[in-house]
Order: C-alpha cells, then structure tokens, then sequence
C-alpha cells in the first residue's frame, strides 16, 4: 500500500493557537486547525512500506543542531489569478535552507522521487476556494509584516497523511530530535 507522507518541523503549542486566532471569518476562506499547522519540509506523494523504512532511516541519521526560526508575514499564492493559500513566511530561512537541502538528500538516497517544486519556506495557515483577491486584500495587508513570533526547531517529524472525508489526519512516523547547540 502506497502512503502520502511529508517530514516537518512542528510548532510549538502557542504559536499554533496565535496563527489560528487569525483566522479572519470569511467565506471562501478554510482556516487550518492549530493541530495541522507545521511547516513542511519535503511531500511525498506516494511511498511504499519499503521505501518508508529507508527514509525513517536516512532521517533518523541526520545529524542537525538546533536552530531558531523567526515568522513573519502573511501572504497568499494564486491559482488561475485567485487566492488558494494563506501563509505565514519564515524570516530567517538559511539553516532551514540547509536542512531542506539534506531532506532532499535523504529522500533521493531512500529510492524517492522528491517533490518537483521548489521549497519556499511557509507555513500554510488557510486555503482559499472561490476568493477573490480583493475579499483577501485587507488581510494580507494588515499582517504583511507582522511578527508573529520565534521558536527553536528541536527535531523533525515524518507523518504519513491519511485522507478523510473530514479532512487529512496527520499520524507521526517518526520523530528526530536535533543536537543541542
């Protein structure tokens, strides 16, 4: 059986509840809940058992210092000329960057086929369906530099994503923790 599976940093409990509390009400406009909120670092569309265990383990032999990461900004990416994702960016992205970089390294080395797309740092808040940008604009506005915090990336987590009806269910495979600087 094939799986859905992304590796990603989590957020500590109160930015999650910050980053939710944005949330401005409006119709088109689907909130994440605080529980899904998380930034990614690599999607994997579809892994096999096999290939599972591999990356479990190029992930769990990485070595990574702890680092701190500053979140700043609301902004959205388009689809067809309307909103379709709200983000929170990252401020300081260069170890992130590098870390990304090793992830890929891991994934390839596990036998998979990376995401194609090219990484850019954020943190998906909301996702959009039939918005009109105008609707979005005074939102994005108003948070466009905001500072919405800083937090230590501690580890990583590898989740397998389960589709439902509902909504995805995020279930951890396994949990990496980073060194102490």
């Amino acid at each position: 059986m094939l799986k859905r599976m992304f590796v990603a940093l989590d957020l500590p409990a109160p930015l999650t509840q910050a980053l939710a509390g944005l949330d401005p009400q409006l119709a088109g406009v689907r909130w994440l809940p605080a529980a899904q909120l998380h930034l990614t670092l690599g999607f994997l569309a579809a892994v096999a058992a096999e290939h599972e265990q591999r990356l479990s383990a190029a992930l769990a032999a990485l070595r990574v210092a702890q680092f701190q990461l500053a979140l700043r900004g609301l902004g959205s990416y388009t689809w067809n000329g309307r909103p379709s994702v709200v983000w929170v960016g990252i401020a300081n992205p260069p170890p992130l960057l590098e870390l990304q970089r090793r992830i890929h390294h891991a994934v390839l080395g596990a036998g998979l086929v990376p995401d194609p797309k090219p990484f850019q740092p954020h943190i998906t808040v909301a996702r959009c369906k039939g918005l009109a940008g105008q609707a979005l604009r005074p939102l994005l506005e108003r948070h466009q530099h905001s500072d919405f915090g800083t937090f230590e990336a501690t580890g990583l987590t590898l989740y397998a994503s389960i589709l439902h009806f509902h909504g995805p269910e995020h279930v951890p495979v396994l949990q990496q923790g980073f060194d102490s600087p």
